[in-house]
């Protein structure tokens, strides 16, 4: 079951002021909304020319991004994705993990990391 758009709560209109610009922003995962900074945002954090063009919405990123996690066939290459994505952008991450969590719980869950620790170990 996936949840409906996300619409921002309207007390959420206070501004968060942040001590980071430019690429220390984009690299901030807590802080980083990837495409999803409207163009104002862009202009006073110093993003122009470091994300697309167009911003896009939380719900077009997480269309994108769980298009791309069902590309994934195994669930430790799914997994490892979905790190990937959290490493990156923490409001992705959990936005996506709300729309599909249900499906999404057994993939993130424990024992799938530790099949790639055991795989690792296999290694040495």
């Amino acid at each position: 079951m996936a949840l409906p758009p996300h619409k921002p709560p309207q007390y959420a209109a206070h501004i968060l002021r942040v001590a980071l610009k430019g690429h220390a922003l984009l690299s901030s995962p807590r802080l980083n909304k990837g495409s999803a900074f409207p163009l104002r945002e862009r202009h006073a954090l110093g993003l122009v020319g470091r994300l697309p063009y167009r911003p896009n919405t939380i719900d077009e990123q997480c269309a994108r991004v769980y298009a791309q996690l069902q590309d994934r066939e195994t669930p430790l290459r799914k997994n490892t994705f979905l790190q990937s994505v959290k490493d990156q952008n923490w409001t992705l991450y959990y936005a996506l993990l709300a729309r599909h969590l249900k499906e999404l719980v057994p993939i993130i869950y424990t024992p799938t990391e530790v099949c790639l620790i055991l795989l690792s170990l296999k290694n040495f």
